[in-house]
């Protein structure tokens, strides 16, 4: 009885380290990673050839390898130029890093649009905000049009930073794809500009967020430019997901 006590004692021992090492994994900031050299590498290196739905914790080969570290690196660098806007603590950037660039690497989206997109819809992070028309969150979903189809994939709380990013990358992926690639009228699909009756201006859309995206993802795009940092890249990719279905 004392051995099985013993034992007993020894394996519960285990299984709390266990635990505990986990946790402290889970919980414990990224390694740090120089992104001082990302300007001077070419777009192919740093960006291009990331595919829209890796999963970003294989390893096992060279390829898997450097998509993991281009996504670590791409999530320092989001969470750098959130902060840098003065409008959160060093936390609430990662949170929302994690979130953004996740779901940029799913969708086959550039984690620097998102960015940009963003901070047009809202500028100062404010997770309850809604517009006079319905929209909320920090990418300003409309509940009536997307929570029946979406919701029940990424949640039903559009004030939660996570289900609203979720939403808003994949409804960006959407109107991309619908639009044949053409990211312009792909944001106007996203910011409801059809006919231009209701926004003012909403035709300008488009160039708002490449201004955005040009002023405050700096670290993200490493002095690539819009063209270079977004556009490219989104080519490619809806290049290879287009390649992917034909074969």
């Amino acid at each position: 009885m004392r051995v099985l006590a013993f034992l007993g004692g020894a394996v519960l021992t285990a299984l709390l380290l266990a635990v505990a090492r986990l946790v402290a994994e889970a919980t414990s900031p990224l390694p740090s990673l120089d992104l001082s050299n990302s300007v001077d590498q070419p777009v192919d290196a740093v960006h291009a050839d990331v595919p829209g739905s890796i999963d970003v914790r294989s390893s096992g080969t060279a390829a898997a390898d450097a998509r993991t570290r281009r996504f670590r690196a791409e999530l320092r660098a989001f969470a750098a130029d959130l902060e840098r806007t003065g409008k959160m603590d060093t936390r609430r950037a990662r949170e929302i890093a994690i979130a953004a660039v996740s779901e940029a690497y799913r969708h086959g989206i550039p984690p620097a649009l998102v960015l940009g997109v963003m901070m047009v819809e809202n500028p100062d992070f404010l997770s309850t905000a809604r517009s006079s028309a319905g929209a909320v969150g920090l990418m300003q979903i409309m509940p009536g049009v997307w929570l029946p189809e979406l919701g029940p994939r990424y949640g039903w709380d559009l004030t939660d930073d996570r289900v609203n990013i979720g939403f808003g990358v994949h409804i960006l992926a959407h109107y991309y794809r619908e639009a044949d690639g053409d990211w312009r009228a792909a944001l106007l699909r996203y910011n409801g500009c059809v006919r231009g009756t209701r926004t003012r201006n909403c035709f300008e859309y488009p160039n708002w967020v490449r201004r955005s995206t040009e002023r405050y993802a700096r670290t993200l795009c490493g002095g690539q430019g819009f063209d270079g940092c977004v556009v490219r890249r989104l080519s490619l990719e809806f290049d290879r997901a287009r390649s992917s279905v034909a074969n």
